[in-house]
């Protein structure tokens, strides 16, 4: 099977592909393109796929329910995000799709950043009144308020990493930075570690991008502990891992268990504390001891409830416990060794350096700035009254920001970089994947905002005839 992804470093680089993707989402969203208003969506612009389509779609069963009503696009708007330095040839492209086939009547853009600084002002806000109210729903969500309106948006996607300074949602255009340098990129970089060292998974993009989102960390000292690493067997390492491979019978996801050595030490640690507390308890004595009746109660219940009319009669309680205990030591050692039997990575040092590239991008070759120097000449690069405000309202988004200790270590970062009388403050919301399109769901309900960010269909074709510019940065969302 072959994947293929109509988007390369941020931008759209198939729209056909792109096309009957937005089709298929119009679909489920019960939109429909009328052909006196449009060419008719994929429909009409590409009947073959449409057929093939609807091949493979099963036939519905009538159950006597009322049929959805559908909506026509051209009495719809849409409202779209985009990555700052979009080509215009993009956009315009763009533009063609939604007004002529899919028909269509007005299309917003702005940039995804700006919708997240958006979000994040109107939380601050929020927990400002709620807490001047003194309600019950005055709950911080991990920053304060300091009502300058300004944000400074880290989005560390898929293919790049940009950052944006903006004020009032409004991005400003000669502070912003990007790096390419993103989730794509590290696992790549996992794939060939783990191929010239392991197994070949040149061709298995998807199992390794699954063990670095399941096992990769940024640790807090790259240097301290890689000379720690120098001096430790490989496998008895407080982090090394095993990702098991799915077999794709059984299994369909990897899991992750710990090497067989690493295994062994911590067995061996746990017999050795039990041992310790038995002696303990020995010396206190049974009535010494207040608990001691309730945990006979309790063993006696696991026994009672384990053993099913399988022991005989005469059998004590204690023995019961003890051969109950022995059946599931023996479960879990057979289990153990079904694991052992199936395929497994090892992962050691990889786990954190890989990650590492985000900071330290000259490890690979890659003659740019890691994220924490970008942040810096981004903001520097900004009018020196936003500096301050835009220190402290950092925000993190996109799916490499849920990488474990992502945000400790930016902010350790950037306290070495700044000046100390700026105060640094990282926030990382929740669900950083999501957070732009979230942004975007509240700003499409401020009317008044997206009245000046619309391009009717008119307006498009009289623009597109004489040669003006259609999306102008303000539009964008972004101030020159």
């Amino acid at each position: 099977m072959i994947t293929t992804r109509p988007l390369e470093r941020g931008y759209i680089v198939d729209l056909g592909t792109q096309f009957q993707i937005w089709d298929y989402i119009l679909q489920l969203e019960n939109l429909e393109a009328q052909h006196s208003f449009s060419n008719g969506g994929v429909s009409g612009v590409m009947p073959s796929v449409s057929l093939q389509r609807k091949r493979k779609t099963k036939p519905t069963v009538a159950t006597g329910a009322e049929e959805v009503s559908k909506t026509f696009t051209h009495t719809a708007a849409v409202f779209c995000l985009v990555q700052p330095f979009t080509p215009r040839c993009i956009l315009e492209r763009e533009d063609e799709v939604w007004f002529r086939d899919f028909g269509f009547g007005k299309v917003a853009r702005k940039l995804g950043a700006c919708c997240s600084a958006f979000k994040y002002i109107q939380e601050g806000k929020a927990t400002r009144g709620d807490a001047k109210n003194n309600t019950a729903n005055a709950v911080r969500i991990g920053k304060e308020d300091d009502e300058t309106g300004c944000c400074c948006v880290i989005d560390c996607g898929f293919s790049m990493t940009t950052i944006v300074p903006t004020v009032g949602a409004t991005a400003l255009a000669k502070g912003i930075r990007r790096i390419n340098i993103g989730g794509k990129l590290l696992t790549n970089l996992l794939k060939q570690t783990i191929s010239y060292r392991k197994f070949n998974m040149m061709d298995e993009f998807f199992i390794v991008n699954e063990a670095k989102e399941a096992l990769c960390f940024l640790s807090m000292n790259f240097d301290l502990e890689m000379k720690k690493a120098r001096e430790v067997r490989e496998g008895c390492r407080w982090f090394d891992r095993e990702f098991i491979l799915p077999d794709f019978i059984e299994t369909f996801k990897g899991s992750v268990r710990l090497p067989a050595m690493l295994q062994r030490l911590n067995d061996l640690e746990e017999k050795v504390n039990m041992e310790n507390s038995e002696k303990v308890k020995e010396k206190v004595g049974p009535n010494d001891d207040p608990n001691s009746a309730e945990n006979e109660e309790q063993s006696s219940d696991v026994a009672n409830e384990d053993n099913d009319g399988d022991a005989s009669d005469d059998e004590t309680e204690d023995q019961a416990r003890k051969r109950i205990l022995k059946q599931r030591e023996e479960e879990r050692r057979r289990q153990e060794l079904e694991e052992q039997d199936r395929q497994a990575l090892s992962l050691s040092t990889e786990r954190f350096a890989i990650p590492e590239i985000l900071f330290k991008p000259s490890d690979v070759g890659m003659g740019q700035l890691g994220v924490a120097e970008a942040i810096v000449q981004s903001i520097e690069a900004c009018d020196p009254i936003y500096k301050a405000a835009l220190f402290q309202n950092i925000l993190l988004t996109g799916g490499n920001a849920k990488i474990p200790f992502f945000r400790q270590r930016l902010e350790v970062e950037l306290r070495s970089l700044v000046a100390s009388k700026y105060e640094i403050r990282v926030y990382l919301p929740k669900d950083p994947d999501e957070y732009a399109w979230e942004g975007a769901k509240e700003f499409a309900r401020e009317k008044k905002l997206m009245s000046s960010l619309y391009v009717e269909r008119a307006d498009w074709e009289s623009k597109k005839e004489s040669g003006d510019e259609i999306w102008k940065d303000s539009q964008l969302g972004c101030n020159v």
